[in-house]
């Protein structure tokens, strides 16, 4: 396997487990091997994922372009 596709380069070899890719869910699953996956950077401080969500949240940075997990049936109200 070429090095550009190693875990230490933020890459992974498996499913990513999103929510209902079919539908345009890319969110994970709480199983997902993304989650809490990615490499921490100084620029994601302060910074926020697609929708809006802190960047840096739990213990460690999700793969991907959403940060925050919502267990199914939660929901989030933001005032």
């Amino acid at each position: 396997m070429p090095a550009k596709f190693l875990a230490e380069y933020g890459c992974i070899n498996a499913d990513p487990l999103f929510a209902d890719p079919d539908h345009g869910d890319f969110t994970l699953l709480p199983n997902s091997p993304c989650r809490n996956a990615a490499l921490q950077e100084d620029w994601m401080e302060g910074a926020t994922d697609l929708v809006g969500s802190p960047r840096v949240s739990g213990r460690g940075v999700d793969m991907g372009c959403y940060e925050l997990f919502v267990p199914s049936g939660l929901n989030i109200i933001v005032r």
